[in-house]
């Protein structure tokens, strides 16, 4: 672990468990590293999990934007940064790239997070919890900077229902951001037999509890979710060809 002028990073690889079937880094496991990351830069600056709950503050993912700039092979030797890009408004914005041990931009992504009361769940304004104010912020702009939105199509069809069973949930107990990615690429097999996984931008609406069902509706490469009539998720795939 190194933090650099605000950035912090990590040495991975690629592990048999992370690969798809094309022997490449799949998008789920993309996202369980920069889901770790954030939390061990956290650690770093001294707000690890247990302070913030114990404050009665905890982040929760709003959004998410990838791209990926190359297939990142199974094996492969990787460096992942991440940093504050700051606060606007209730947005904490954290973005990210995966790099090549030649120093080449294989992947980079932004996320927006809010912070919450781990019971009501409301948010918490920034300004109301002084130590994340003083997280350094960098001035590296990546995508959307962690603030997204994706229209619904008006004529999407319903492809299924999916329940939220206890292998899905997490210890905020619900639905893990990583498995949204796991549950769309099941959807879009037919396409990843011939291509790739170039763009993937989530927006999490609604949190789905362990038990609970969402409804899935698609129009061709986007997807949205409902939980009893409530916005769930909504999200957009972009492919390129193998």
């Amino acid at each position: 672990m190194i933090e650099q002028s605000g950035v912090f990073s990590e040495e991975i690889s690629v592990k048999s468990y992370d690969s798809d079937m094309f022997r490449e880094m799949s998008l789920p496991a993309l996202m369980r590293y920069l889901q770790e990351i954030a939390g061990h830069h956290l650690t770093h600056l001294g707000l690890p999990f247990e302070k913030l709950y114990a404050d009665r503050a905890v982040f929760l993912l709003s959004c998410m934007d990838i791209h990926i700039y190359k297939p990142i092979p199974l094996w492969q030797e990787l460096l992942l940064e991440t940093w504050s890009y700051g606060i606007k408004g209730a947005t904490f914005t954290r973005n990210n790239r995966i790099k090549t041990q030649k120093g080449e931009i294989a992947a980079e992504a932004s996320a927006g997070w809010f912070l919450v009361d781990p019971e009501s769940h409301h948010i918490i304004r920034p300004k109301s919890y002084a130590p994340i104010q003083a997280i350094p912020s960098v001035d590296i702009p990546v995508l959307s900077n962690g603030h997204l939105r994706i229209a619904r199509p008006d004529s999407a069809q319903k492809v299924c229902d999916r329940k939220v069973v206890f292998s899905d949930a997490d210890y905020n107990r619900h639905l893990n951001n990583t498995k949204y990615a796991e549950i769309l690429t099941d959807l879009c097999t037919q396409e990843l037999e011939t291509s790739r996984i170039k763009n993937f931008r989530i927006v999490y609406a609604g949190e789905a509890k362990c038990g609970e069902t969402i409804e899935i509706f698609r129009q061709g490469n986007c997807f949205f979710g409902t939980k009893n009539q409530e916005r769930c998720f909504e999200a957009e795939i972009e492919f390129e060809k193998r």
